[in-house]
């Protein structure tokens, strides 16, 4: 089954879909850690990975993105045409602030809003791999004791 739909996406509202995680300081003056982005174009069925290191977490996000974006702008992208990208992050202040439009300005969102006005409609949703574990041991664990409840050696 798609990823996306797993996720209770529907992947034909889009054109493009990245994925990032980073893994670091959010203090920008103790730069350490390392983030990646992968980009699939739904169109061409092509996929490109991008990263950045040695930032704080927040910078190694929109770098990743940004560094995917530009490469799909330069490499894939045809002129004139406006692609629909889902933005799938597990840092929850960034989606926060990037749906909510209630963002600091910095040259971060600066880069990003590039693209916004380029021939790309960023939708942005927010993923945390632990959340989706729990999830699905939580799910995983109901479904146990349905089942059990079910049985004679289970006490009913």
């Amino acid at each position: 089954m798609n990823p996306l739909i797993q996720l209770g996406i529907d992947p034909t509202r889009y054109d493009l879909a990245i994925a990032v995680s980073a893994s670091g300081d959010t203090d920008a003056r103790n730069p350490s850690g390392g983030a990646s982005a992968v980009l699939a174009d739904f169109r061409t069925t092509r996929r490109f990975a991008s990263g950045a290191t040695m930032v704080n977490v927040r910078f190694l996000d929109v770098m990743s993105i940004a560094a995917a974006l530009h490469y799909h702008k330069t490499k894939l992208a045809e002129d004139n045409q406006v692609y629909r990208c889902l933005i799938l992050s597990e840092n929850y202040d960034l989606v926060s602030e990037a749906q909510s439009g209630n963002r600091c300005p910095s040259f971060e969102w600066s880069m990003l809003d590039w693209f916004g006005n380029n021939g790309y409609k960023l939708t942005w949703q927010w993923e945390s791999a632990v959340a989706q574990r729990k999830q699905l041991m939580a799910k995983a664990a109901y479904e146990m004791r349905t089942v059990v409840r079910g049985t004679a050696w289970a006490g009913n």
